[in-house]
Formats: structure tokens, sequence, C-alpha cells
């Protein structure tokens, strides 16, 4: 896989339930395949946002937010580049307790 750094602000495409429209925040770690993350919604302004962190390999995402709360839950997703840049970000939402999972996409903005 061609290093690339996904560190950047991205948007969902939709809103996804009742959060509106998510953003996304990676920041990577330095020399690493290792992110940061921070989510937050549209409807929830008044709400900090969620942290997490995650990995890429490749082309393939996995954030896990809420690390050491006992109802964290993951977001997965295939990257799209092209030419060098990030496209999209195409998953959905893993909650372990749940069977449901919510689908997202997000964009660079």
């Amino acid at each position: 896989m061609p290093w690339f750094d996904l560190t950047g602000r991205y948007a969902s495409t939709t809103e996804i339930g009742a959060l509106g429209i998510l953003t996304l925040e990676l920041e990577r770690y330095e020399d690493t395949a290792y992110f940061s993350a921070a989510l937050s919604g549209s409807a929830a302004a008044e709400l900090e946002p969620v942290h997490g962190a995650g990995t890429l390999g490749d082309y393939h995402l996995i954030l896990d937010f809420d690390i050491g709360v006992r109802s964290d839950y993951y977001f997965e997703g295939d990257v799209t580049v092209t030419e060098g840049r990030v496209e999209s970000i195409d998953g959905q939402f893993v909650f372990p307790d749940q069977e449901e999972m919510l689908a997202a996409t997000f964009i660079a903005f």
C-alpha cells in the first residue's frame, strides 16, 4: 500500500440517525499507521466529541470509539484513494452489543 496520510476532517454524506451529519477528524501518529479520531454530530452540538483510535491497512480503516468504556463501538470501512488523495471512506458503525450496524460514507472537507 502506498503510504498516505488520512489526517484531516471528513463529513458524512447523509444524516446518521439522530446525530445528524457526522464530522470525523483524524490525526496520524507520526511515522505510524495509527490514528487518533474525534467524532461529533451536527444534531448534538452541545455534546463533546467522542474520541477514539484506529489503524489503516490495505486501504481498510478500523476505528475504536469510547475505548475502555463498556459501550465502546467501532467504525470499519474502505478508503478510496485517487491520485494520492482520499476520495471517500465508506463503511459502517458496529455496535458489539447490538445486531444493527449503521452505514456511513465520509468525504473530505
